[in-house]
């Protein structure tokens, strides 16, 4: 199962430095900057691991103030759209 990890940043802490950290982390997949509320935008690929080992991982990279998960819960569905579309579920 797939999870993202929405990760807001300190001020000021944002770049190559946090990203690099970050992707560092086992389990992170890619890790992506964004504009908006959160800052940087993780994908984690190992469910399993990701409460006991992944997130509390996450949270220590020096600079990373809150890491939320959002948890893919119908991959099917959006593995059917095409890049740039939206996968809708009836």
């Amino acid at each position: 199962m797939k999870t993202y990890v929405l990760i807001q940043a300190a001020p000021g802490a944002v770049g190559s430095r946090l990203t690099e950290e970050i992707a560092e982390v086992p389990g992170v997949d890619r890790v992506v900057h964004v504009a908006g509320p959160f800052d940087v935008v993780a994908e984690v690929d190992r469910h399993d691991t990701l409460n006991d080992e992944t997130l509390p991982r996450i949270n220590r990279v020096d600079g990373v103030l809150h890491a939320i998960p959002l948890h893919v819960t119908d991959d099917e569905a959006a593995a059917g759209a095409a890049d740039g579309e939206v996968a809708v579920s009836a």
